[in-house]
This record gives C-alpha cells, structure tokens and sequence, in this order.
C-alpha cells in the first residue's frame, strides 16, 4: 500500500506569498506621509502596487484552488513544447533585458519598448503558434500606452530617442 502525499499547487503558493507580500506592503505604506495637497502623493504608487499584488496573488489562489486535480502526462507534455522555458528562456529575457537598456537612449523609450515587447512575446512562445501582426499591435499598445501614463499623468520624462 503506497501513500501518495499531494502537494499545493504552484499557484496557490505563490498567491500566498504574494498576498503576504501586498499586507506587508500596505502596513508599510501607513508610514508614508504625503507632503501638501497634490493630486498624486508620495504614497499613491505603494499603494497601487499593493493593490495590484492583492488581486494579482488572490487571481493565483483561485486559480490554484481550482486546479486542485492532477493533469495528465499528455495535457503536460503538450503544454511544455509551446512555451520556450527554463534556463534557457532566462537568459534570453535577460540579453533582451540588456538590449533594452541599451537601445533605450537611442532609440527612445518608446520605440525601445515596442522592440523589447514584441521580441519577448516571440520569446515566451516559443512553438506556439505565432500571431505576428497581434504581437505588434500588442507590444505597440502596450508601449504606447505605458509611455501615455508616465508622460501625461505622472509628468515623467522618458528618453525620447529618434522622436527628438
């Protein structure tokens, strides 16, 4: 008679330690204090971040809760083969990383972005089947968008690159 200890899921392990991770982080913000009455404090970023861990990790705990039950060897098998994963995948997120550092000044921070995102989505799906013309049209609006929220909401100043 063999016993077969089960073991938590993935998933809700990391949604644990990422709702832990949010309600430290939210304590910590309790100590920030917001200097005047500007529309964004020194605390609104924190915040959100925490906020988004929250939902983030409780996403993953549900996710994990549901995927209780063991796949099969061939649900597995088939998964694996369409995603580039390992070490491999790392350390080529990490020289895409790098690339990104480097292009950010002359290209600017937005065309940078664009290049990095839809390299690293051609990256993360490896044998995938490949959508090219979705992947641009993500990276470009992903990019764009981002560049949109720290430019024109927050008043950040990006690299502008080839834009001047």
């Amino acid at each position: 008679m063999s016993v077969s200890i089960r073991l938590p899921s993935p998933d809700l392990i990391t949604g644990t330690l990422l709702l832990c991770l949010s309600g430290v982080l939210f304590w910590a913000c309790t100590g920030i204090k917001d200097f005047g009455a500007v529309g964004v404090g020194s605390a609104f970023v924190p915040r959100l971040t925490a906020s988004l861990l929250l939902v983030i990790s409780l996403v993953l705990m549900c996710n994990g809760w549901a995927k209780r039950s063991e796949p099969k060897k061939a649900d597995v098998a088939e998964e694996n083969s369409r995603v580039f994963a390992g070490v491999p995948a790392v350390g080529v997120s990490i020289l895409l990383m790098a690339g990104y550092l480097a292009l950010l000044e002359p290209l600017g921070y937005l065309f940078a972005s664009m290049l990095y995102g839809f390299l690293q989505i051609l990256v993360l799906t490896k044998d995938a089947k490949r959508n090219y013309m979705m992947f641009a049209v993500l990276a470009v609006c992903s990019a764009a968008a981002f560049y949109y929220l720290f430019v024109q909401l927050f008043e950040i100043s990006l690299p502008s690159g080839v834009l001047g």
